[in-house]
């Protein structure tokens, strides 16, 4: 009896210690995704006090892409475990939504400004945090595929905006119209698009039954981004590089293309 005792005893001891394991290591990600920046009053326009007071920007930290970093690199070692615990959190706090297309946009801006070394690892860092939280569950198990369909959904929403779709869709015609000029790390960052857009196109929306009134709302996220695409000419710019895909690069883009 005394055996049987210790033995649930040990097995609670351990349980405790992984639940403070992983509520620490929740805790160093959060942190990571906290220094990422914030909303501040937007002071552009000092004539309209009270529009100053209530409109807000977003600001990245100074420390904003060694944060990034470390994000992907939670990502990654979470692959090696189960349950994909930092996806369901980075999920739970929005933070795709709160800061990293936040700090894309404003990075994609500076660079069809002109040529930004920094704004550019800062955008290809995002855009390779956008492939790993967009990707597909479709080889997990039901189980995690429930646990994440709602939150793919949040994302493909997040996206169908045309300020968003604009800066993707303007840096990539920007830097596919260098040819054989590209560089590696511009080369990344268009072929990272096109995964996003392949990704968020294949998220699939709720079956909604005729009295699910309740569920048109996330239907109509599909219409709007498939608008949203279609107003910023994506899809011909989707064609153009599928007819060039005979140049070296863009022949490795074809299954994408297609996919899209």
């Amino acid at each position: 009896m005394l055996e049987q005792e210790d033995y649930t005893h040990t097995q609670e001891e351990e349980e405790a210690i992984v639940s403070q394991e992983i509520a620490r290591y929740r805790n160093i990600v959060l942190s990571a995704c906290s220094s990422l920046g914030n909303l501040q009053p937007d002071e552009g326009d000092a004539s309209d006090t009270q529009q100053a007071e209530n409109k807000m920007r977003y600001v990245p930290s100074p420390d904003c892409q060694a944060s990034l970093k470390d994000i992907k690199r939670y990502i990654q070692m979470d692959e090696q475990g189960e349950g994909k615990l930092v996806l369901q959190w980075l999920g739970e706090w929005q933070v795709l939504e709160k800061d990293i297309i936040p700090i894309f946009v404003i990075n994609a801006k500076r660079l069809i400004k002109g040529p930004d070394d920094l704004a550019l690892k800062t955008a290809v860092s995002c855009i390779e945090l956008f492939v790993f939280l967009t990707w597909s569950m479709d080889s997990e198990t039901d189980e995690v595929k429930m646990q994440f369909i709602r939150i793919l959904r949040s994302y493909k929403r997040a996206f169908a905006k045309d300020d968003v779709v604009f800066c993707l869709l303007a840096v990539a015609v920007m830097y596919t119209k260098r040819g054989s000029a590209l560089t590696d790390k511009e080369w990344m960052m268009v072929k990272g698009i096109m995964y996003v857009f392949r990704n968020i196109l294949a998220i699939p929306d709720p079956l909604v039954a005729p009295a699910a009134g309740s569920l048109t709302a996330q239907v109509e996220v599909h219409d709007r981004l498939i608008a949203v695409l279609d107003k910023q000419l994506a899809i011909d710019f989707f064609l153009a590089l599928a007819s060039s895909s005979d140049q070296r690069r863009l022949k490795d883009l074809r299954p994408t293309l297609l996919d899209i």
